[in-house]
């Protein structure tokens, strides 16, 4: 009888070592595989915040091609009116200029050159036409 209880206490044991080695790799597998999935939830919290500092910087850089375009675009606005003033005061007039397909420049190009140099008609008549 010794031997049947020695057999059954081994038999136990194998079960349990056995049972017990599974149960362990599952539970380290069940840890892998959550330490993988915080890893992967992290990396989209830090994808998500680069994204953000991706379009931010995307976004100043727009805002500063924008601005330098409209600087060249007010500057050669003032050097097109002011050329256009300085063929209206060697002589030429308006629709001569227009026919040759040189239009009047915006009038905001016109105002900044007149208010930065003066009115050049030099004959003392006011530039805007006063109503009596």
């Amino acid at each position: 009888m010794a031997d049947v209880r020695t057999a059954r206490r081994n038999a136990e044991k194998a079960a349990r070592d056995a049972l017990a080695g599974t149960l362990v790799g599952a539970a380290g597998e069940l840890g892998v595989a959550r330490a993988t999935q915080q890893g992967a939830a992290a990396g989209v919290d830090t994808a998500a915040e680069k994204g953000r500092q991706l379009v931010e910087a995307a976004q100043t850089e727009a805002a500063a091609l924008l601005d330098r375009a409209q600087a060249e675009v007010a500057e050669t606005d003032t050097g097109y009116a002011s050329a256009w003033q300085a063929a209206r005061d060697a002589g030429w007039t308006p629709a001569q200029l227009r026919g040759m397909g040189y239009p009047a420049p915006p009038a905001s190009a016109l105002a900044r050159r007149r208010t930065a140099k003066g009115d050049r008609r030099g004959d003392g008549a006011p530039s805007v036409a006063v109503a009596s």
